[in-house]
């Protein structure tokens, strides 16, 4: 009895290893959103809850909670890596978000209310998108989405709407704002999709980031 009791947890532990030694490879790799999903109170749980946390400073924005910069590279770079066999992966739009009137609530409304104003900007996106979508910050009031599977143009256009008319809602999170007036950002996006546009990462932000460029008007550059 004690033998098979040991020979079972031994089994368990060697399995909950391999999973966490798969998932720490596969980060490595750049799928850095794949699941880590021991529950487990031993040394093990607390190797798997480290990584965890080591991964989260590494791949985002301590201000949002968006994937960052570094993030948006990986998670680009596997996107963009065919299978076996395969001349391209699987489609996905890129979106290049860029806030309006963004410096001017900075300069009256002050930096803290700038920095509530991105954590609501980013929650608000969030609420539209699906769950395996992502959204990342490159700094500043720069954004990044990736609409995973989405090759139409009336899928992207329907997105894109949706987030417009969220952001032309005055914000609700900011402090010290006078009863009776609001304080609004708009946005400008722009877009480009794989592998229809481009087929590399750099090539799909500068094409989405041109068309952003081109849908902003010049009172909001």
């Amino acid at each position: 009895m004690a033998t098979l009791i040991g020979t079972r947890i031994f089994g368990t532990v060697a399995n909950d290893m391999r999973s966490l030694t798969r998932a720490v490879r596969r980060v490595g790799q750049g799928e850095i959103d794949t699941p880590i999903a021991l529950q487990r109170r031993d040394e093990i749980g607390e190797l798997a809850d480290n990584f965890q946390r080591m991964r989260n400073s590494l791949f985002t924005d301590p201000l949002t909670g968006a994937s960052n910069r570094s993030a948006l590279q990986h998670i680009l770079a596997t996107l963009t890596r065919p299978s076996a066999g395969q001349t391209s992966a699987a489609p996905f739009a890129l979106l290049f978000v860029d806030l309006n009137r963004f410096k001017p609530l900075n300069d009256r409304w002050g930096h803290d209310n700038g920095d509530l104003a991105l954590t609501e900007v980013t929650l608000r996106l969030r609420q539209l998108l699906r769950e395996d979508d992502v959204i990342a910050r490159l700094g500043g009031d720069e954004f990044v989405i990736i609409l995973r599977g989405v090759s139409d143009e009336e899928q992207v256009q329907a997105v894109r709407a949706k987030m417009q008319a969220s952001l032309e809602q005055p914000l609700t999170k900011l402090q010290g704002i006078p009863e009776g007036e609001s304080v609004t950002v708009g946005i400008s996006v722009g877009q480009a999709l794989y592998p229809r546009d481009a087929q590399d990462a750099q090539s799909l932000l500068k094409l989405a980031d041109q068309d952003m460029y081109r849908h902003k008007g010049p009172s909001e550059r």
